[in-house]
């Protein structure tokens, strides 16, 4: 037998898994921040634009569970995904990347 050892691969970070679930792919290094800001002890705070009066609202969100992420993004994929061809659905036009997803609070939804 030769001296040949097998060394696993380490786990997916949390932020890796989150990553992975999500639909369309842009903007890792700001999803990055968001992410670490959602998961930490004190939260994101940042600021909206109101769709309605073009204005910047600041919203705060408290600390989220990235389990809870993760599934979260994991269930918006499934919506945003034609399941018989496994492409975004209208060409992803409608789909929001990852930060805007985050920034937004859009797994409350």
């Amino acid at each position: 037998m030769s001296g040949v050892s097998i060394t696993p691969k380490p786990a997916l970070s949390a932020f890796d898994r989150f990553w992975s679930a999500c639909p369309k792919h842009a903007d890792k290094v700001l999803t990055r921040q968001l992410f670490n800001l959602l998961i930490s002890e004190g939260g994101l705070q940042t600021k909206i634009r109101n769709r309605e009066s073009n204005e910047l609202v600041e919203v705060s969100y408290a600390q989220v569970d990235p389990e809870v992420l993760i599934s979260k993004m994991q269930e918006y994929a499934k919506t945003q995904v034609n399941p018989s061809t496994f492409d975004l659905k209208d060409g992803g036009r409608w789909t929001c990347t990852p930060a805007v997803w985050l920034n937004r609070g859009r797994w409350q939804d």
